[in-house]
């Protein structure tokens, strides 16, 4: 090593900075390394301290034991910080006697070179260091910095842990402690005046814009809880008349455990504070005996006074977890911070009783124009929220008024931070569920609470949010002799009112007591010029009304907008049965529409008779009706009739909460008298057009019969008009077997059950074999009833329908079946109804009965058509027997002749006349002499003419018989030749009719292909060859083709 710059003479006590290069063969790191040291002269030593880091200095370690370099052993030795090195075995390799002196004063123990550390890695003080060290032989360097107690005094180390690198691996660790008490004291310090400047400029901030107390105090809350640390920080306001300390609600801004409400000044720390006005910090609450335990984790408390104008105020209490949390330089901070809270306070105090006189003689004065100026209840109470939103600045505001014949409440006006509550507002409540508000009026006192959860009070209902109510005000109202209501405001924090809104809500509450009594006489006069109106306008409405369903939706409406009904039942009578069911209900009352009446709510026969109301003010001193589920918890119902000449043809059931009063029922039955002339009028007005529709479907059927031979067809339109005008959901017709007895499905609408349309029932069974069987009608309104003993109703009531009606077929005295008709809902029928009814069923049997003879007719031409085509070929067969010559030509060239026909596209009954015509075709022949006819050899001229002759006889023969007349052409024209060669009437081209063109092929085809006396058929090719030659002169030449081509296939 060498020393450089070394000057020693003259320098004692002196300390110089030297730079000292250190060169060795096989430390290549130090070559360029340029360490500074400080070095103490005295007359015998020299001593050094060093900037080295840990690194460096193992490396020196190393180099000291691998060389014995004395040199960098005394360097070590001498140096003041502590510096000691081990192996990755956890042996000291190094020790300096800086360090052996710290360790053992630390820690306890006496460390040498070569000791093992490993035998004490079971004391609890070496925990820390050996972590430290584990880290390093991991190969991660780091500082860290601990708090020592050596000889009673607190002294601060910095120990940085470095790992010792050879050949690319870990070695050991070195460890240089260096103490930084006088640093860390006034890092220390600098760093507390630096967090109270912190503090004071962020109060400063708050403090100047604050001009709620709440806003502030929650403020300031914030600021001593994140500059302190505490796990709980409180402001606690004194109520000297209490003598308690009330937490204000800022308290739950650094922790959710909110703690005791209100607190004895008598009791805890605080309590000590605000009773000597002095600042207190406790660093072991376990040991303090005026401390009060509301929380046992707390071990540590510093709590100081707010003094304001020389009073205690409050105090600010922080509380810790941990012991020692707080010391001198927090107290003097949390003074700080109590004395500019203080100034704050006083500022706004005294800005917010000035705003608030303020605000008082302008809410009077406001609430002065509006109770003066405003009739409109409702818009009065609006501009009274307005008023005390403005003031009061309640989180929920309620305003009831009291009934005093129900003795319940009415929410008026229910609103929460600004929204109006739908579900309360014009709630009816007992006295009871009002709770506070209920307690203003009977004492006619007006109540202020500070804290309900304190307090011992009623429990007070919560309405609006889900928050806690804190604070309530509220006051009664009343009014000229008679109590009116109350007032009620809840604020979810506590210590919201105080004297000033006590004073205040009383005045407002007079003046809005008279504006609402005026504004309820007020709206009174215009009720009944609004009742009077509704009865024009009802009257006018119900006249304009088209039908009388129309009409009774108008008639239930206007009533009740009229009288605020909840509800509004129609009573009539069924024609026929004449029990008493509801033909339409509004309200509440609206799921019973076509419901039969219960049994209590029957009126009797006597009151049908007389024209004077019922009235139910109280259903609740009617135990059979205050239980009907019928009348859906109405406390008052009233039983209008409405008679007309001294019939009563309805009566109508009016249902609300409220009592009717005498005038509403006089209104009531004046209305009564005029609904029921227009029930009247509309009644006989649908009746009409009703039983025009019939008569017009009727007729429409009528045609549908005597027009259309297709039975199915007549019936599917006979149930359209069935299902219109009858207004049902299904209709079935059944046919009754004469032979079997049974009943079977013909057709249907509305029905898609496969088994109720395959099904079949006999007579006497089931519901329909009993309506054919007893040739009666049969009424099942609810099918229910009848599906215990009928199997068809059961399936009916499984496809949904619900009401049945069938009626017998019945024509000319017997049965022909039975119409069904179903509906999927309960179905009340009108004589009327049934009148239609039958007289479909009438309708039904003439079309089933009318088919029947039709088929019959159909079946009778059939056999007499058989008849007569028999005769024919019997005709035919005849002439064959005289010729013998032509045995079998007959019903050949008939059966030719319809191939060909058919390839040419002759279809239906034009066929059937040409095969008449094919077999009668040589009927005339039955008038040539036989001795020409059956001659067997040539004919002679003379005999040639009378040959001919055979077509005019056959067209006298057939002519007079008009069945056989559309058949004439074949026997007449079938000798005519397509050049007008033919005969008799030398006819041409298409002036010879089809038929016979067809023929006259098919006649010289079997001719000359048959076997004759006087020579042999004709080889098929021949017969070919001769039919095309006279194609064109004898035949057709296009029928020629077809039948050449197509029929015989050549």
């Amino acid at each position: 090593m060498l020393l450089r710059n070394y000057p020693i003479k003259g320098m004692k006590n002196q300390i110089v900075i030297v730079q000292i290069e250190i060169l060795h063969k096989y430390y290549s790191i130090f070559l360029s390394d340029s360490v500074s040291y400080k070095l103490r002269f005295t007359e015998r030593s020299i001593s050094l301290s060093t900037d080295l880091n840990s690194l460096q200095v193992g490396q020196m370690l190393e180099m000291s034991k691998v060389e014995n370099c004395q040199i960098l052993a005394d360097i070590i030795n001498q140096c003041q910080d502590g510096i000691w090195s081990i192996d990755d075995t956890y042996k000291i390799t190094a020790i300096n006697p800086v360090a052996a002196d710290l360790l053992f004063k630390s820690y306890g123990v006496n460390l040498e070179i070569g000791e093992d550390l490993v035998k004490f890695s079971e004391n609890p003080k070496f925990e820390r260091i050996f972590k430290e060290i584990k880290l390093a032989l991991l190969g991660k360097p780091f500082t860290d910095q601990e708090s020592l107690f050596i000889n009673e005094g607190e002294r601060v180390f910095e120990s940085s842990f470095s790992p010792i690198i050879k050949n690319g691996l870990v070695a050991g660790v070195s460890i240089i402690s260096r103490e930084i008490t006088e640093l860390s004291y006034f890092t220390r310090l600098g760093k507390s005046k630096f967090r109270e400047l912190q503090v004071l400029n962020r109060l400063s901030a708050v403090i100047t814009k604050a001009y709620k107390l709440d806003e502030m105090l929650e403020d300031c809350t914030r600021i001593a809880g994140e500059s302190l640390s505490p796990s709980r920080c409180s402001f606690l306001i004194l109520n000297k008349e209490k003598g308690v300390l009330q937490k204000h609600q800022s308290a739950l801004l650094n922790s959710q455990d909110f703690g005791p409400i209100e607190l004895s000044i008598n009791q805890g720390i605080s309590g000590w504070v605000a009773r000597n006005g002095e600042g207190r910090f406790i660093s072991d609450t376990r040991l303090d005996p005026d401390y009060f335990e509301d929380d046992p984790e707390t071990l540590s408390e510093l709590c100081v006074p707010i003094m304001v104008s020389g009073d205690v105020f409050g105090v600010i209490n922080l509380e810790s977890k941990t012991l020692n949390a707080f010391d001198y330089e927090d107290e003097q901070l949390l003074k700080t911070i109590s004395i500019q809270i203080a100034t704050s306070i006083e500022r706004i105090t005294l800005f917010e009783k000035t705003e608030r006189v303020s605000r008082e003689m302008s809410a009077l004065y406001k609430t002065a124009l509006v109770t003066g100026s405003e009739l409109d209840s409702n818009l009065l109470l609006k501009r009274l929220y307005e008023q005390v939103l403005e003031f009061f600045r309640p989180d929920t505001f309620l305003l009831a008024l009291y009934d005093h014949k129900s003795h319940e409440m009415e929410l008026m006006m229910a609103d929460s931070t600004g929204d109006n509550l739908p579900e309360l507002t014009n709630k009816q409540l007992s006295l009871k569920e009002t709770e506070l508000m209920e307690w203003v009026m009977k004492t006619r006192q007006i109540l202020i609470t500070q804290e309900l959860k304190v307090e011992k009070l009623p429990e007070v209902a919560v309405w609006g949010d889900d928050a806690i109510s804190r604070s309530w005000l509220g006051t009664w109202l009343v009014g000229r002799d008679h109590l009116l209501g109350a007032i009620s405001m809840q604020f979810n924090k506590p210590n919201a009112y105080d004297a000033d809104h006590k004073r205040l809500l009383e005045s407002m509450a007079g003046q809005v007591a008279i504006a609402l009594e005026n504004a309820r006489l007020f709206e009174a006069e215009n009720q009944r010029i609004k009742e009077l109106a509704a009865i024009s306008t009802l009257s006018l409405a119900m006249r304009e009304a088209r039908d009388r369903k129309e009409l009774l939706g108008i008639l239930l409406d206007e009533l009740t907008k009229l009288v605020k009904a909840d509800g509004i039942s129609l009573i009539i009578k069924e024609p026929v049965s004449q029990q008493q069911f509801n033909e339409i209900s509004v309200g509440i009352w609206a799921h019973n529409s076509g419901h039969s009446i219960p049994e209590e709510l029957t009126i009797s026969d006597e009151f049908w008779q007389i024209s004077e109301p019922i009235v139910l003010n109280s259903l609740t001193s009617i135990e059979s009706l205050s239980k009907t589920a019928w009348l859906n918890e109405t406390n008052a119902i009233v039983g209008l009739p409405l008679s007309l000449q001294g019939e009563t043809i309805g009566i109508l059931w009016i249902g609300r909460d409220e009592a009717f009063t005498e005038e509403e029922i006089r209104i009531l039955t004046a209305l009564g008298d005029i609904a029921a002339s227009a029930i009247r009028r509309t009644t006989l007005n649908d009746q009409t057009n009703r039983q025009l529709q019939q008569l017009a479907s009727l007729h429409d059927i009528d045609l549908a019969i005597t027009g259309s031979s297709d039975l199915k067809v007549t019936l599917d339109f006979l149930l359209g008009s069935a299902l219109t005008q009858l207004e049902m959901d299904g209709a079935v017709i059944q046919s009754l077997n004469p032979f079997s007895q049974t009943l079977s499905y013909v057709t249907g609408r509305g029905i898609y059950n496969a088994q109720i349309l395959r099904g079949f029932s006999r007579m006497g069974e089931d519901l329909a074999g009993i309506c054919a069987l007893e040739r009666r009608m049969i009424q099942e309104p609810n099918l229910e009833n009848a599906a215990l003993r009928s199997h068809r109703a059961r399936m009916l009531r499984d496809a949904g329908f619900n009401s049945y009606y069938a009626t017998p077929l019945i024509a000319k005295g017997q049965v022909k079946g039975v119409l069904e008709v179903f509906n999927h809902s309960s179905y009340r029928v009108s004589s009327d109804w049934l009148n239609f009814f039958n007289m479909l069923s009438t309708q039904a049997a003439i079309a089933i009965d009318n088919g029947e003879l039709f088929d019959n007719l159909q079946r009778s031409n059939m056999d007499l058509t058989v008849a007569y085509d028999s005769t024919l070929e019997g005709w035919a067969n005849a002439l064959e027997l005289r010729d013998e010559e032509t045995e079998g030509h007959a019903r050949r060239v008939t059966e030719m002749t319809e191939k060909l026909a058919l390839a040419v596209g002759v279809q239906g009954y034009e066929l059937n006349n040409i095969r008449r015509g094919a077999l009668l075709h040589d009927i005339g022949k039955m008038g040539i002499p036989d001795q020409i006819l059956l001659k067997p050899g040539p004919l002679n001229d003379e005999e040639w003419k009378v040959m001919r002759t055979h077509p005019e006889l056959a067209h006298k023969l057939i002519a007079p018989i008009s069945y056989l007349r559309s058949a004439i052409d074949i026997p007449y024209c079938h000798h005519e030749k397509w050049d007008g060669s033919g005969y008799p009437r030398k006819l041409k081209r298409g002036d010879i009719p089809l038929s016979a063109r067809l023929f006259a092929i098919i006649d010289v085809w079997d001719a000359l292909s048959s076997d004759r006396p006087y020579r042999k058929a004709w080889p098929s090719e021949k017969v070919f060859e001769h039919l095309s030659t006279q194609s064109g002169t004898h035949f057709d030449p296009n029928i020629a083709k077809i039948f050449l081509n197509q029929v015989i296939g050549k």
